[in-house]
C-alpha cells in the first residue's frame, strides 16, 4: 500500500516530467539558486563556483533526512520541494560542461528530474517497509 511517503515524491516526479517540455519551474528554481548561493559566495570569498555547489549537495542531504523524519504531510511537501530545489541546482551545475546541444532540450531536464526525486522515492519506500514489514 502506497502512503504519502511515496506518493508525494512520485507526484513531484510526474510534475517535473510534464513540465520538462516547458521548464518554467526548473528555470525559476535555478534562478533561485543564485539568490541562495550569493550570501555564501560573499562569506567564503571564493571565485570557485564548484566549491559553492557542494552547499547545495549538503543542503539536499539534510532535506532528505528531514523528509524521512517528518510525520505531517505539510512538512513532507515542504521538504520535497526543498530537496528538489537543492539537488536540481547541484546536478545542473555539476553537468553544466555537458554538451546539451547533442540532445533535445528536455532530455537533460528529464534525467535530472528523475535523479532529483530518486532519493526521496527510496527514502519513502524504506520508511514504508519499516512501518509495514511483510
Amino acid at each position: 500500500m502506497k502512503t504519502e511517503d511515496t506518493k508525494i515524491p512520485l507526484i513531484t516526479l510526474a510534475i517535473l516530467m510534464i513540465t520538462s517540455f516547458v521548464p518554467v519551474i526548473q528555470l525559476t528554481m535555478l534562478m533561485g539558486q543564485g539568490a541562495f548561493l550569493y550570501p555564501f559566495n560573499r562569506l567564503l570569498v571564493t571565485p570557485e563556483f564548484k566549491s559553492l555547489n557542494y552547499i547545495n549537495l549538503f543542503s539536499g542531504i539534510l532535506t532528505v533526512i528531514a523528509f524521512y523524519i517528518s510525520r505531517r504531510r505539510g512538512y513532507k511537501i515542504i521538504w520535497t520541494v526543498l530537496t528538489v530545489f537543492f539537488f536540481m541546482g547541484f546536478l545542473t551545475f555539476v553537468t553544466e560542461s555537458t554538451r546539451y546541444e547533442d540532445y533535445p532540450y528536455f532530455i537533460p531536464i528529464m534525467v535530472i528530474g528523475v535523479m532529483v526525486t530518486l532519493p526521496l522515492i527510496i527514502v519513502g519506500i524504506i520508511k514504508e517497509k519499516m512501518v509495514n514489514p511483510t
